[in-house]
C-alpha cells in the first residue's frame, strides 16, 4: 500500500464527506474494494447486529491521530463513516454510473491496510487491551454531573441563581384558567412579551417585532382582524391551513428554535416548547414572564428543571462529532446536552465502557 499520512487522510475525509450525501454507484474497480474491506469486516462479530461493525485504529505521524471506522451493510447497500463522517454511501450491485476519484481508492486502500491491522491484534487477543489502554480521552464519550461542571466554572452558576430559584418554586401543572376569546393580536402582545423577557428589540409593534425574530411563515395569522375572536377560531379551525410555522416565535434548527403554542380544549391556553434544553434559560425567562398575566403549559419541564437545579447529566463526546444527536451513543443516564472533553472534567466523568471486539 502508499504510504498516506494523518493530514492526507484528513483531507481525503473532508472531500468525500461533501460529496456522499446521496447513495452512488461507483466504478467496478472502487466496487471491488468496497467488497474487499466489509469481507475482511465479516470476520468480527457483533452480536446486536452484524449489519454494523466499529473499529479503533491509530496511525503514528509526527503524533499519533486516532481514527474510528463505522461500516454499515444493508442487502447492497454499504455505508462506511471514518470520525462519525460518512465517506462510501455505494449501492454496489448497480454498475451503470461510473463514479470514480481516485481518492476513494486510497482510502479504502488505507481501510483495508488497518483493518487487517485490527484482525491481527485480534487474533492475538491484544486489540480490545490495546482500545482501552491507548484511546485517548478525547475520542470517547461519557458523562459529567452538571453539578460538577458548573463547580469548575462557577460564573455560570452565579449567572444563573436567580432565575433558577424563581422557576423551581412552580408547579408546572397543566393550567386551569382558559383564555375564553382569543385574537391574533392577543397573541402577538404574549409573544412580544417573550421577546421583551429575553431584552430583545421591542421597539417595533407586536407584529413587525413578529416577524424580525420568528420563522416567518405564520400562515396568514397577521392578515386577519387583529380584534376579532371569530377570525381566529376560523383560522385556528381551518383545517387546510399547513405549510408554516406560525408558533416558532423564535427560528432556529430543531436544537434552537423555541415554539410558543396556542392549544385548545375548554378555551384557548398557552403552551412553550424548546424542543431542546440548548434554550433552557431562555425558555425559563419566557415562562416566568407569561405565567404572570396568560395561562401556559411548559413541555419538558422537569427536563428544564433538572437541568437548571443542576441535577441531570452532561455528554461529553469526541471532538470529530457535531454535539447534536449525540444521545444515541448512550447506554445510561443518557444526557441531552453535550459537550467535549477538557482535561478539568477528568476526576469527574464517568466513562461509556468502549464496546470489545471479537473474531468469529
Amino acid at each position: 500500500m502508499k504510504t498516506i499520512n494523518a493530514n492526507e487522510i484528513n483531507n481525503i475525509i473532508k472531500h468525500l464527506q461533501t460529496n456522499n450525501l446521496k447513495t452512488k454507484s461507483y466504478d467496478k474497480k472502487v466496487n471491488e474494494k468496497i467488497k474487499e474491506l466489509f469481507s475482511l469486516l465479516s470476520k468480527i462479530k457483533n452480536k446486536e447486529d452484524d449489519n454494523f461493525k466499529t473499529l479503533y485504529f491509530p496511525i503514528k505521524d509526527k503524533k499519533i491521530y486516532w481514527y474510528r471506522l463505522d461500516a454499515t451493510k444493508y442487502k447492497n447497500y454499504r455505508i462506511v463513516t471514518i470520525n462519525y463522517k460518512t465517506i462510501i454511501n455505494a449501492d454496489i450491485s448497480d454498475n451503470k454510473i461510473n463514479f470514480i476519484i481516485d481518492e476513494y481508492i486510497s482510502i479504502l486502500d488505507f481501510l483495508i491496510f488497518k483493518v487487517k491491522w485490527c484482525l491481527k491484534l485480534l487474533k492475538e487477543k491484544k486489540y480490545n487491551d490495546y482500545i482501552e489502554n491507548n484511546l485517548p480521552y478525547e475520542n470517547r464519550f461519557g458523562i459529567i454531573k452538571r453539578s460538577d461542571y458548573w463547580n469548575i466554572y462557577p460564573n455560570l452558576k452565579r449567572e444563573l441563581l436567580n432565575q433558577i430559584k424563581e422557576f423551581v418554586k412552580n408547579d408546572f401543572n397543566k393550567p386551569v384558567d382558559r383564555i375564553k376569546h382569543m385574537t391574533s393580536g392577543k397573541y402577538f402582545k404574549f409573544v412580544k412579551k417573550a421577546y421583551e423577557a429575553l431584552n430583545y428589540n421591542t421597539t417595533l409593534d407586536s407584529v413587525e417585532t413578529y416577524f424580525k425574530y420568528s420563522n416567518g411563515k405564520d400562515e396568514n395569522l397577521s392578515k386577519i382582524n387583529p380584534n376579532s375572536s371569530k377570525e381566529f377560531d376560523k383560522w385556528y379551525n381551518d383545517e387546510n391551513r399547513f405549510g408554516g410555522h406560525p408558533f416558532e416565535i423564535i427560528r432556529g434548527t430543531s436544537s434552537t428554535r423555541i415554539n410558543l403554542y396556542i392549544e385548545k380544549d375548554n378555551g384557548y391556553y398557552l403552551a412553550l416548547n424548546g424542543r431542546t434544553i440548548k434554550k433552557n434559560i431562555e425558555i425559563a425567562k419566557i415562562y416566568l414572564a407569561l405565567k404572570k398575566e396568560v395561562p401556559i403549559y411548559l413541555y419538558n419541564h422537569e427536563v428544564i428543571k433538572n437541568s437548571l437545579c443542576a441535577s441531570d447529566y452532561l455528554g461529553v463526546v469526541p471532538k470529530d462529532l457535531p454535539l447534536t444527536g449525540c444521545n444515541i451513543y448512550f447506554k445510561n443516564q443518557i444526557p441531552l446536552e453535550f459537550i467535549y472533553y477538557n482535561e478539568k472534567f477528568l476526576e469527574h466523568i464517568k466513562w461509556e465502557k468502549i464496546k470489545k471486539v471479537y473474531l468469529k
